[in-house]
């Protein structure tokens, strides 16, 4: 195995590691539901698109397309968490919110499964690459509104309470991971959503910069301005003490990785 190799091969467990770790974030607001049997106001959106995120990068990892194991280990057991946590929000759910998420999840499911059979039926090997990656790169870009979301808000309000700096940090380095990954594996297609990614991390670095100052001293804010990560960040309620174990976990599992290569 050359140095190239080898770097590609640290970096992409150091990548699966972080991207599992934020997976892992919504652990906090399911366990809320389970206690209380109720999914109250928390959103099932974020899991639905999520879903249809880790559904289109396996296929792009798959021997259809790329035969990446990297990607599709780490989007398989996204994949597994985003189905767990959809099915708890089904069982807790209001029939209205059974309903819409429900039915969401269905739509993905159908709208990837004729993608999928698309592709393989009319789409030659050496094309695949270019149509699988284009899509999952549209699908990436258009999930990045959720960010300007928060940032509008934080403008607006003058205020970072809706803009959580703990999971902005971990993304930035998860972002960082894969866009070292696409780069020394010369992948576009993973290289520019997660370059993109890192790109507006760093914006919401400035903004916290700049408000951060005019925010509550308590950094919490007042429960009729109150917004949930999941309507801005792709995440819900998430106290940032358990954040924090988490984002300590994604350390001290990349120091790991890198003693042991």
């Amino acid at each position: 195995m050359g140095s190239t190799d080898t770097a590609l091969m640290v970096v992409g467990i150091i990548g699966n590691i972080c991207s599992f770790a934020l997976f892992l974030v919504p652990i906090i607001t399911f366990r809320t539901i389970i206690m209380r049997k109720s999914v109250g106001d928390f959103s099932g959106t974020p899991y639905v698109t999520t879903l249809l995120n880790c559904f289109l990068w396996v296929f792009y990892g798959s021997a259809a397309v790329t035969n990446t194991t990297l990607i599709i280990s780490i989007n398989g057991a996204g994949l597994a968490l985003e189905a767990i946590y959809i099915s708890i929000h089904l069982i807790y759910g209001t029939a209205e919110s059974r309903k819409k998420v429900g039915g969401a999840t269905f739509m993905v499911m159908v709208c990837f499964a004729i993608m999928a059979i698309c592709v393989m039926w009319k789409v030659a090997l050496e094309n695949r690459v270019l149509v699988v990656g284009s899509i999952c790169v549209v699908v990436n870009i258009l999930m990045y509104a959720s960010p300007l979301t928060a940032m509008r808000n934080v403008i607006k309000s003058k205020s970072v309470v809706s803009m959580p700096i703990g999971l902005s940090v971990a993304s930035f380095f998860n972002g960082l991971i894969w866009t070292a990954y696409g780069g020394i594996k010369g992948d576009k297609f993973i290289l520019i959503p997660n370059g993109l990614g890192v790109g507006f991390c760093i914006a919401q670095f400035v903004l916290y910069g700049c408000y951060y100052s005019s925010s509550p001293s308590d950094g919490r804010a007042n429960p009729s301005t109150r917004r949930r990560p999941s309507d801005e960040g792709g995440f819900d309620a998430m106290p940032s003490k358990d954040f924090t174990i988490l984002y300590t976990i994604i350390l001290e599992s990349s120091v790991v990785v890198k003693s042991h290569n």
